[in-house]
């Protein structure tokens, strides 16, 4: 069998625990091929068709995958460190505990992913990119470049955030329920119809953020910055709002019963009397006692 450019394995199916490393393999056909356990760390791999094929367990280190299609295929346990899958497509794509760190992801397609849990996207670089009914449950996002994407219908449960780029993303009807968010810069960010139930929040910045009908209930918000954030409706039940800032903030039928609010600023927040104050504890700063029952 001819490896190269443009090859076709269609003839050639097991390919297992193959060494490749650096192999030029641009343009090749590896549909369906079985390729668990291979070495194909630095291997040109762009524009290859590798839909259905068993990369389970393989090391792809560096390898360039830049328009691949990986549709359907399974990748878990694959090491795809600093790989190159730009443009790559990854609809169906089953790929538990695979590794993406560092990984160049700028404008990949990732569509329903449900297998693909334990994934770590440490690093990586999804700037651009556009993706819709994954579920990348239980995940590591240390680092990861979310500048400019767009995600529809994606859980990310029980995920860990830290330090990452936020800027002009758009999330709708997504989950990050029991997500750890410390710190996160969430400034000026769409998150519509978000369900984010016992987040951490602490000492996050969600100024100017789009937050409409939010499902915020017992999250740990001590320190966050809510400032000019539309949470029109949004549900704030049981939560952790310790010295919060709501300054110039929309909450009108915003719900934050139940919630700890010592030291939380209401400054020129619009609809506080609309929303819903009920035994709340602490004492709040600007806003009107007879929206609450002081402590």
């Amino acid at each position: 069998m001819l490896v190269g450019p443009a090859a076709d394995f269609s003839t050639c199916k097991n390919l297992r625990n193959a060494d490749l490393r650096g192999a030029q393999l641009q343009s090749a056909n590896l549909q369906g091929v079985d390729l668990a356990g291979a070495r194909l760390d630095g291997a040109d791999l762009k524009f290859a068709t590798m839909i259905e094929a068993d990369l389970r367990s393989a090391s792809l280190v560096g390898a360039s995958l830049f328009k691949a299609d990986l549709s359907f295929s399974d990748i878990s346990g694959a090491r795809l460190w600093r790989a190159d899958l730009r443009e790559a497509s990854m609809t169906a794509t089953v790929a538990h505990s695979a590794d993406f760190s560092e990984a160049d992801l700028r404008s990949v397609k990732m569509f329903s992913m449900h297998r693909a849990a334990n994934v770590s996207f440490d690093g990586a670089d999804w700037s651009g990119s556009s993706m819709t009914d994954n579920r990348f449950v239980n995940a590591s996002f240390r680092g990861t470049n979310f500048e400019n994407v767009a995600m529809e219908d994606v859980r990310m449960t029980n995920s860990y955030f830290e330090g990452n780029n936020f800027k002009g993303l758009v999330l709708v009807d997504s989950r990050l329920q029991h997500c750890s968010l410390r710190g996160a810069q969430l400034n000026g960010a769409s998150l519509r119809d978000l369900r984010a139930q016992n987040a951490d929040l602490t000492g996050a910045t969600l100024r100017d953020t789009f937050l409409q009908m939010a499902q915020l209930d017992n999250v740990k918000a001590s320190g966050c910055d809510f400032s000019g954030a539309d949470l029109h409706w949004a549900v704030l039940e049981r939560a952790d709002l310790t010295n919060a800032r709501f300054v110039n903030s929309i909450i009108t039928e915003a719900n934050f019963a139940h919630s700890a609010c010592d030291g939380t600023d209401f400054y020129k927040a619009t609809g506080s009397s609309l929303a819903d104050f009920f035994n709340i504890s602490g004492t709040p700063i600007n806003l009107e006692t007879g929206l609450f029952v002081p402590p």
